[in-house]
């Protein structure tokens, strides 16, 4: 049976690949083209700046310290789930838009550390 690599580009600057020939695809991986957008880049950008909100009156709001907000601002710093919550509820959005950017950072950042790894064994689904 002839197998083929294939890769599919998307406008946002991911890709798909895929090994297909056997019965089942035998991988699927989302493999982002760009560093994403941290999730405190857009914090700033979309959602304090437009409204005039300074860091420490947004970190008043949710409750943390400027410094801590400063450093999620800069990409030093997570967002956890406990913030992510109080982050929604002050801005009005959900937690799983901000766990999620953060979520797509901390996979970019893995898959750039875990470049050329290899499983020693493979341990497949039966069937």
């Amino acid at each position: 049976m002839i197998m083929t690599q294939m890769t599919v580009v998307f406008s946002d600057g991911c890709s798909v690949e895929s090994t297909v020939g056997s019965e089942r695809h035998r991988h699927i991986m989302l493999i982002p083209q760009r560093p994403p957008t941290l999730p405190g880049a857009i914090l700033k950008e979309h959602f304090l700046e437009p409204r005039g909100v300074t860091i420490v009156a947004f970190a008043r709001a949710v409750g943390c310290s400027r410094e801590h907000i400063s450093r999620i601002i800069h990409g030093n710093a997570r967002i956890e789930a406990a913030l992510a919550r109080k982050i929604a509820t002050v801005l009005d959005t959900t937690p799983e838009f901000w766990l999620n950017l953060q979520n797509a950072a901390d996979l970019y950042q893995a898959s750039q550390q875990l470049q050329g790894w290899q499983p020693g064994t493979l341990y497949r689904a039966a069937g």
